[in-house]
C-alpha cells in the first residue's frame, strides 16, 4: 500500500463513526485500536449513511476477523480486503467495501520522522549514508500506533520501541511525553543506555525527503530555515543544500554504460563532449538503410519514464516488503505465517547528561549505492479532501493524460535537426518544449530546426511547415505540419513550446511561469490525446541546451504536479528520490541547487494554487498564489 495513514491510533468508536460521516462516503474506512479488548483492532467502514465496525482479532500469533483468512500484519490484512472487493461479507451475505482510506496525519512533520520505513530500510540507509549518532524515527511495524527510534552507533544500527500510551509517549520507563518532538529533544540532552554499557547519542537527525502534500509548505518552511545564513557556513549547508547534496554524491556510483556516445563516429554529435546518453535508456534511431555508416542510428538523447511501484514492492518507504527485522513477506494470506518479531534492544533511562561519553566511530559519509526510485501510485488511492483525477470521466473524455513518456535530448547541432526529426516521428512526438534561448550570453545554445512563420524547410526525409505562432511573455507557440517523404499521405501536427523566460543565471525569479507553461502543455496534450488519430503513448520530448539541467527540473516538476493531480493532497511526494529516479535515465538531469531549490517552489506554488482554487485557503504564510490559467489562444 502507499501508506498506512488509515490507522488512527486514538480514536474512539464514537469518533471514528462522526469522522466517517463527516469526511469520508461510502465505502471510506480507517482502522483504530480496539476499545475493549486491549490489543486487537477494530475496522471502521462508512456504507451509506452508516458506519460498519468490524472486529480484528490479534491473538499473538495471527490477524484474522474472528475466523477467515489469516495475516501476519494489519497491513497485509486491510491490503487484501481491499484488493479482494467481495471476500468481506456480513452474516446476511452483503458486501462490505473498503474503497478509500481515510488517512490520519504524521504525528510530526520533523525531517527525522520517516513513516512507514521498515527496520531493514532503516539499517541499509543509515549505514550507507549515515554517521555515528544519525538516527531516524518511524512507524512500528509490528505494532501499530507505535514508533520505533533508530540510532546508528559505528557500524550497527540500535532500534528502540516509543510507545503510545494515553497520548503519552515513552521507551519503556522513565519520563513520559505529550509528543515525538519533545521525547527526542529530551533524549537529544539525557542519552540512553543500551544493557550493554552501550551509550545511544542522538547527534544528527537523518532526514526524510518524502512528504504528504498537504504538509508541504511546512517541509518548503523547514528547508528554506535550514538554508539561512552565509553561504561558506555550517548553517548554510543543511536544507536544500544537505539534499542537493546527496544527490552529488551519488553520481559515482552511476556506473551505467555510455560507450554509444563516446564512440568516434558519435562523438561530434554531442554538444558538449562530456555529457553523453547512457546505453540502456538512449533512444535508438530505427529508420537506418542497410549501408548507412556506424553510427547513424545514434542521438544524444534518453527516455525518462516515471517509473511506478505496485504495492507490495520491495521500496524505501514500503510497508509491505518486510519485516522490521528484514525478513522477507509476501501480500498473500497464509494459514500458517509465522510472525517475525523485530529485533529491538533494551534501555536504562538516564536522566542525567553524560557530558563525558566520547562519540565513537568516525563519522565518516558513506556514499550509497544508485538504485532507481520510483513515485508510488495506487489506483485505488483517493485523497480526503479534493475529488480524485480520473483518467476518464463518465462521458468517457480523458480530462488529464498520466504516465507520460518524455525524451530529454541536447538542442540540436546543425549536423544532427534531420536525426532529430527523425526521432520526433520515430517516437510520434506531438509536443516539443524548448527551455532555451538560441543564443545566451552570445553562444550558440541550439540550431534553429524549425522555418519562420508560413514558411517551409527541408530536412532530408522531413518537411516541416510552420503555420502558426502565438507569443506571451513567457513563452512562444507555434504549429507544425510535418510530413515525410515516404508517407506523404500522413499529416501530423506538432506544437512546439518555446519557453525564453529562463534568464541567463539562475532561475526564473517566478515559479508560476514555468507553471503556465506545463499548464498548456498538459491542456494541449489531453486535446491531442481525445483528439482524431492519437499517438498510441503520450510522448513529450524536452530539450534545453545539453539536455539535462533546465530540461530535468521541468520534467521533475510535471512529474510531481500530475502526482498530485492524480492522487490529491493527501498523497506522499518525493522530490529528492524523483530527482534520483530520472538521474538513473540521464545523468546530471537537475543540474543545480538552485534547480533543485526551484523545483520545491514550483510544487508550492501549485499546491497553494489549488488549495485556494478549491476555497481550502493558502496554508503557508507567503502572499496568497496568483492564479495561472491557460494563455495561449486555441489552436
Amino acid at each position: 500500500m502507499i501508506t498506512r495513514r488509515w490507522f488512527h491510533p486514538t480514536l474512539s468508536g464514537v469518533e471514528a463513526e462522526r469522522i466517517l460521516m463527516e469526511c469520508g462516503h461510502d465505502g471510506y474506512f480507517l482502522a483504530r485500536p480496539s476499545m475493549s479488548n486491549k490489543g486487537d483492532f477494530t475496522l471502521s467502514v462508512r456504507r451509506g449513511n452508516e458506519v460498519t465496525h468490524i472486529k480484528i482479532q490479534n491473538n499473538g500469533e495471527f490477524l484474522d476477523l474472528y475466523g477467515g483468512e489469516k495475516f501476519a500484519t494489519l497491513s497485509e490484512l486491510v491490503q487484501y480486503y481491499m484488493d479482494n472487493q467481495c471476500q468481506l461479507r456480513e452474516k446476511n451475505g452483503n458486501i462490505i467495501r473498503l474503497k478509500t482510506p481515510l488517512n490520519c496525519a504524521d504525528p510530526t512533520t520533523e525531517r527525522w520522522y520517516h513513516g512507514q520505513l521498515t527496520a531493514k530500510e532503516a539499517e541499509r540507509v543509515m549505514l550507507e549514508n549515515g554517521k555515528n549518532g544519525s538516527f531516524l524515527v518511524r512507524e512500528s511495524q509490528r505494532q501499530p500506533g507505535d514508533f520505533v527510534l533508530s540510532v546508528r552507533t559505528r557500524d550497527r544500527v540500535t532500534h528502540v520501541i516509543i510507545r503510545r500510551q494515553d497520548n503519552k509517549y515513552d521507551v519503556g520507563g522513565g519520563t513520559q511525553f505529550n509528543d515525538l518532538v519533545s521525547l527526542i529533544e529530551h533524549y537529544r540532552n539525557f542519552p540512553m543506555v543500551e544493557t550493554t554499557g552501550e551509550v545511544l547519542r542522538l547527534i544528527q537527525p537523518f532526514n526524510a525527503t518524502r512528504i504528504q502534500v498537504r504538509h508541504f509548505h511546512t517541509r518548503v518552511k523547514q528547508l528554506q530555515k535550514e538554508n539561512e545564513g552565509p553561504i561558506e557556513s555550517m548553517a548554510y549547508k543543511q536544507g536544500f543544500w544537505e539534499e542537493f547534496e546527496t544527490l552529488q554524491m551519488m553520481e559515482n556510483l552511476q556506473l551505467f554504460d555510455r560507450m554509444e556516445g563516446s564512440k568516434p563516429e558519435n562523438i561530434r554529435k554531442n554538444r558538449y563532449k562530456n555529457i553523453i546518453p547512457f546505453d540502456r535508456t538512449r533512444v535508438v534511431l530505427k529508420d537506418i538503410p542497410p549501408d548507412a555508416p556506424p553510427g547513424s542510428d545514434y542521438i544524444n538523447a534518453n527516455y525518462i519514464r516515471c517509473e511506478m511501484i505496485e504495492p507490495g514492492s520491495d521500496c524505501h518507504d514500503s510497508s509491505n516488503g518486510s519485516y522490521e527485522n528484514g525478513s522477507s513477506r509476501d501480500n498473500t494470506p497464509s494459514k500458517n505465517k509465522e510472525k517475525s518479531s523485530p529485533v529491538h534492544t533494551s534501555v536504562i533511562v538516564c536522566e542525567e547528561k553524560l557530558a563525558n561519553v566520547k562519540v565513537q566511530g568516525n563519522g565518516t559519509k558513506l556514499s550509497p549505492p544508485f538504485e532507481p526510485c520510483v513515485l508510488r501510485t495506487n489506483p485505488n488511492y483517493v485523497n480526503t479532501t479534493i475529488p480524485k483525477s480520473t483518467e476518464e470521466t463518465e462521458n468517457g473524455i480523458v480530462d488529464h493524460v498520466y504516465n507520460k513518456l518524455y525524451i530529454a535530448t541536447q538542442g540540436c547541432l546543425s549536423t544532427t535537426i534531420y536525426p532529430f526529426w527523425s526521432m520526433i516521428w520515430q517516437e510520434d512526438v506531438r509536443i516539443i518544449i524548448m527551455t532555451t534561448k538560441e543564443i545566451e550570453r552570445g553562444k550558440v545554445k541550439c540550431e534553429r530546426y524549425w522555418p519562420e512563420l508560413n514558411k517551409t524547410e527541408v530536412f532530408k526525409k522531413f518537411t516541416v511547415h510552420n503555420e502558426f505562432e502565438s507569443s506571451t511573455p513567457d513563452y512562444t507557440l507555434r504549429r507544425f505540419v510535418v510530413t515525410k517523404k515516404d508517407e506523404c499521405s500522413v499529416k501530423r501536427t506538432i506544437y512546439h513550446f518555446h519557453f525564453t523566460a529562463w534568464p541567463d543565471h539562475g532561475v526564473p525569479s517566478e515559479p508560476g511561469r514555468v507553471l503556465n507553461i506545463l499548464l498548456d502543455v498538459n491542456y494541449r496534450l489531453q486535446q491531442i490525446m481525445t483528439g482524431p488519430d492519437p499517438p498510441a503513448q503520450a510522448v513529450v520530448c524536452v530539450h534545453c541546451s545539453a539536455g539535462i539541467g533546465r530540461t530535468g527540473t521541468f520534467i521533475v516538476i510535471d512529474m510531481i504536479l500530475d502526482q498530485i493531480r492524480k492522487e490529491g493532497f493527501d498523497c506522499e511526494i518525493d522530490i529528492h528520490r524523483t530527482v534520483q529516479m530520472v538521474r538513473d535515465q540521464r545523468s546530471g538531469m537537475v543540474q543545480n541547487e538552485a534547480q533543485y531549490k526551484f523545483i520545491y517552489m514550483a510544487v508550492l506554488e501549485f499546491i497553494e494554487t489549488e488549495k485556494q482554487r478549491i476555497g481550502l485557503g493558502p496554508e503557508s504564510s507567503q502572499d496568497s498564489p496568483r492564479v495561472w490559467s491557460h494563455s495561449v489562444p486555441f489552436l
